[in-house]
């Protein structure tokens, strides 16, 4: 069976529990875990907060669009599967759907634009993540919750409700995934 076959690519809003969750479950399932936003700065020197500052939003999809197309290529050479935590927006990218399905079983971790925002405000840690231009935390999740969540739903074959304590949905993925051969 192709890694593809058995890897988990996980999609949903900033905050969303995308990469606690899933190095979680790559641990726990034998998988390896990557992460878009990482893979992203190690191949070009820059952090999707840099490309969407300097650049624009265009040239931030664009990068990570040509981030999704080397993954699937890479992918289809490996026996190994994998745990892939994508950006919030990475499903805008250009064929995003085409190439996230390619990559394993999308997995939507679905979070409310409140739940966005209460995270967001308790974060300690240091991940810069610029706003849309004029708009608060609260107004920018609403506003990417509405937009994105029609995308999320229809690219995923599965969804979770993260809203919740990471841990109880952590359990539901575990369970999940769990179903899906390695």
């Amino acid at each position: 069976m192709g890694a593809s076959r058995t890897s988990i690519v996980l999609i949903g809003l900033r905050r969303s529990g995308k990469t606690s969750l899933g190095r979680a479950l790559a641990a726990a399932t034998g998988r390896a875990f990557l992460d878009t936003d990482e893979l992203l700065c190690a191949r070009t020197g820059r952090s999707a907060a840099e490309w969407l500052l300097s650049e624009g939003e265009a040239a931030l999809r664009e990068q990570e669009g040509a981030l999704l197309r080397a993954l699937v290529a890479e992918i289809a050479q490996r026996t190994e599967p994998i745990v892939l935590a994508t950006g919030g927006g990475s499903v805008l990218a250009p064929d995003a759907a085409r190439l996230l399905a390619q990559l394993g079983r999308v997995i939507w971790l679905d979070i409310s634009a409140a739940t966005a925002v209460a995270r967001a405000e308790s974060a300690d840690d240091a991940i810069e993540r610029p706003l849309l231009a004029g708009r608060t935390v609260a107004e920018e999740a609403v506003l990417l919750h509405a937009q994105r969540s029609p995308i999320y739903e229809a690219l995923a074959r599965n969804r979770i409700d993260a809203s919740a304590d990471l841990a109880a949905s952590g359990l539901q993925l575990l369970k999940l995934a769990s179903a899906i051969p390695v």
